[in-house]
């Protein structure tokens, strides 16, 4: 489809066809010491650890699913290869305008971004900067989880309207728009500017066969080794991307299509799409924490209610009767409620490290942090009788997630999410694996009570079938 002429329209050369460079495993570390180090440090992000970049801020655009998206590839990398690199957000709405002509926000077309990626491919951030996202905001389609509404059709939209191919191209460049792209067939020069290096890990080196030249992948200097590479080979040989890799479940379209006309009018048949639609979100939701286990991020898109100022929580929750929004985020770590049930548990994780407390703090202001002289049972009762704790308790677990509108809502950007609020409002989940090192998730951390919670049947009933 578009895939096929898009390097076309970009003017980004492919005749390498990736024939042109060896890939050279590490200068570092070999796979099997890898596999060492992450054997011994894969127990999960026990201490909520962001392997990526500091939050970011999508401002008033709807772009909460490509900041999710890359957000994931951004964690891939630096546990992989121990680099902690920033991708262009600009250039990843740039190619859902092309693909899609609009900002890739419905399920369908961000279940297709692993397969645009994988051709596409992507531009560091520094190349194709999201400040002029910024500061064409008004354009584009905002973000409505936040409360923001377009008065009229975003020009943007207006612009490219019947405009398909090379000619839609041309208008997305325009100034007003996205811009120019980097000029040059093969605009990304390595090795890319990394914030951070870890020498444990196994580092990826591009090795040109014409020129005899090898150069790592990235570097935490700005020297340039003289190898450049298009954006779908920097996609491939560095960022280790495959599409084969990832896994996609679109709850959104799937509930639509359990639904039948007269489903809300037939108690027997909005029944059968209730325990349908919570059996497959249980499947998903072990997928999820079987991912985390393996300090793999993954991007949780679901209904939010909409964003009141002053009303921002570390914990996401909702009443049935509020409006609702769609929104993506970023989790990289999860407590399920045996977790905080355990005395054991109380000194370390995001429970030693003060995270759990300091959300607590956040979500009930009268809450204090306890003194780190208690012993492990006092802590363990002192936590699970807050009213975060009860709200852990009861809903199964939680979600550790990083949300893209910069420094609030919740802790500097973080927040929580509850495993029975992402059971009741799942839209997608999208994660990856890391070189077939994942763990199962035990059917211990899927709590029974997820499935059989009276609760949650309630509230998807109310959420297909709203009362008038």
């Amino acid at each position: 489809m578009i895939f096929a002429i898009f390097v076309a329209l970009i003017n980004f050369s492919h005749a390498s066809d990736f024939i042109g460079f060896d890939v050279v495993e590490s200068r570092q570390g070999d796979i099997v010491s890898y596999r060492n180090w992450k054997e011994k440090n894969t127990k999960r992000n026990i201490e909520f650890i962001d392997w990526t970049n500091p939050i970011r801020q999508q401002g008033a655009v709807g772009s909460c699913q490509s900041f999710g998206f890359l957000g994931i590839i951004e964690n891939q990398v630096s546990i992989l290869q121990g680099a902690s690199i920033d991708l262009s957000e600009r250039y990843q709405l740039y190619s859902n305008f092309i693909e899609f002509g609009a900002l890739g926000s419905s399920p369908a077309q961000i279940a297709r971004f692993p397969e645009m990626f994988e051709s596409l491919g992507t531009l560091p951030e520094i190349l194709y900067p999201y400040s002029v996202i910024d500061q064409n905001a008004a354009v584009f389609a905002v973000d409505s989880a936040q409360g923001l509404q377009n008065e009229t059709e975003p020009a943007i939209l207006k612009a490219i309207a019947g405009r398909t191919g090379p000619d839609r191209a041309q208008v997305l460049q325009q100034p007003e728009f996205f811009g120019a792209l980097p000029s040059g067939g093969t605009p990304i020069e390595l090795p890319v500017f990394a914030s951070h290096l870890n020498d444990e890990r196994r580092l990826r080196h591009v090795k040109s066969i014409s020129s005899q030249i090898t150069s790592p992948c990235y570097s935490t200097t700005t020297a340039k080794s003289g190898i450049s590479l298009t954006p779908a080979e920097f996609a491939s040989h560095c960022l280790e991307f495959k599409v084969s890799d990832w896994d996609v479940t679109n709850e959104f379209d799937a509930t639509a299509k359990r639904m039948r006309s007269n489903a809300c009018n037939n108690e027997a048949e909005l029944d059968q799409v209730v325990e349908a639609t919570l059996n497959a979100r249980k499947e998903a939701l072990r997928l999820l924490l079987s991912r985390l286990e393996n300090k793999n991020a993954a991007m949780l898109a679901m209904s939010v209610p909409l964003t009141i100022e002053g009303k921002k929580s570390s914990l996401w929750d909702a009443e049935t009767n509020e409006v609702h929004a769609g929104h993506a985020v970023v989790a990289l770590g999860y407590l399920t409620a045996q977790d905080l049930r355990l005395p054991a548990n109380q000194k370390v994780g995001a429970l030693g490290s003060g995270l759990f407390d300091q959300l607590s703090a956040q979500y009930d202001k009268s809450y204090q942090t306890p003194p780190s002289s208690l012993s492990e049972v006092d802590l363990r009762d002192y936590r699970i009788s807050s009213a975060f704790g009860r709200k852990v308790l009861a809903e199964q677990g939680i979600f550790f997630v990083r949300n893209s509108w910069g420094d609030i809502p919740g802790l500097g950007g973080y927040q929580a999410i509850t495993f029975d609020f992402m059971m009741a409002h799942m839209m997608l989940t999208m994660s990856t694996r890391s070189l077939g090192l994942d763990m199962s998730a035990p059917d211990s951390m899927i709590q029974k009570t997820t499935l059989n919670s009276v609760k949650l049947r309630t509230e998807l009933r109310n959420i297909f079938c709203p009362k008038k």
